[in-house]
């Protein structure tokens, strides 16, 4: 056999084998990429530790360290927001409200302002919630069934402590790429994956916890529901947490609670708003700067794509495209 003909047949077994692996792993996509995100995020924490632990010893704390804060904050924020979201459902259901709860509180400004309009604020809210139960039903659907791969998220996470320089060397050997190009790739995924943590949903974590406490203070009601919606609305380009914020300014104002709506609008745009423009920068200029609104994109569309591992499926996707891109460049120079 010729050698160009080996190179092909190589070539036509590679491509085989890969689309055969993609398939193989494809249910276990989560674990690759849950594993990938939290060996990456938690690496400094894992290198202290080696120091007086060992490689194996470092490797086990870690991975119980990222166990108990995965369950405790699952536990802690997915047990309020259904208690939360229970008594709003019920509400809804039985179509009565407190005279001061929100929704009555609203109907009857609109009523006053608007008599002849017709509005109806219940049925408004409840085609709105409906909605936002479609689309956040597999997420906790997910988060129930999700208790295989933790486990194996875990289990893979370990060995990525344990062999993580072993992982990369070999990955640096087997792409076919010289080994600055390989080498460049993957350190632009890692600096990708600690802006996309670092820089994106902790500042929108941040920025949710800080409007929950506005919420706390200034008497919102479902305040940690609210928070909690707050950290992804934080996600989205320029508007953020204003199109959370400014809702429930409005329904103190309505509601007759002037200084608390003043109160949280200032809380809003100081507090919440000095978060996203000083600290969020401060923590993207560590890793590679994508543009909020692809970084909206990315995961928009991984979420859709991947269910709720897209939240971090996609940008990395999204990531690993221009860091080709730019060593494809690179070259060209």
């Amino acid at each position: 056999m010729t050698t160009a003909s080996s190179s092909r047949f190589l070539i036509v077994t590679l491509l085989a084998t890969f689309v055969a692996l993609c398939i193989l792993f494809a249910p276990y996509l989560a674990v690759f990429v849950l594993a990938s995100v939290f060996g990456i995020s938690f690496q400094p924490f894992n290198r202290k530790l080696r120091t007086i632990f060992g490689t194996n010893g470092a490797a086990l704390i870690s991975v119980i360290a990222v166990a108990l804060l995965v369950v405790i904050i699952l536990t802690v924020v997915v047990a309020q927001v259904v208690a939360e979201a229970g008594s709003i459902l019920t509400a809804l259901q039985s179509g009565t409200f407190a005279p001061d709860s929100a929704i009555a509180v609203v109907q009857a400004k609109m009523t006053a302002l608007f008599p002849s309009a017709g509005i109806d604020v219940l049925a408004s809210f409840q085609e709105a919630l409906s909605w936002l139960l479609r689309q956040t039903g597999s997420v906790f659907q997910s988060i129930a069934g999700g208790v295989v791969t933790l486990f194996l998220t875990l289990f893979a996470l370990y060995y990525w402590f344990k062999d993580s320089e072993k992982f990369r060397m070999e990955t640096l050997r087997i792409i076919p790429l010289s080994r600055e190009d390989a080498a460049g790739i993957l350190d632009r995924l890692t600096l990708s994956v600690h802006s996309l943590i670092r820089g994106t949903l902790v500042v929108a974590l941040i920025q949710g916890v800080v409007a929950g406490v506005g919420f706390v203070i200034f008497g919102v009601p479902n305040a940690f529901l609210w928070a909690s919606i707050t950290v992804f609305a934080a996600l989205i380009p320029t508007l953020g947490t204003t199109i959370i914020i400014l809702p429930m300014v409005a329904y103190l104002a309505l509601s007759g609670h002037m200084l608390s709506a003043a109160g949280l609008a200032v809380w809003g745009m100081s507090a919440v708003g000095l978060i996203d423009n000083i600290l969020g920068p401060k923590l993207m200029s560590r890793g590679t700067n994508m543009h909020p609104f692809f970084t909206l994109l990315s995961v928009l569309g991984g979420v859709r794509l991947f269910g709720p591992i897209g939240v971090f499926a996609g940008p990395l996707l999204v990531s690993l495209f221009f860091a080709v891109c730019y060593t494809y460049s690179s070259r060209q120079d």
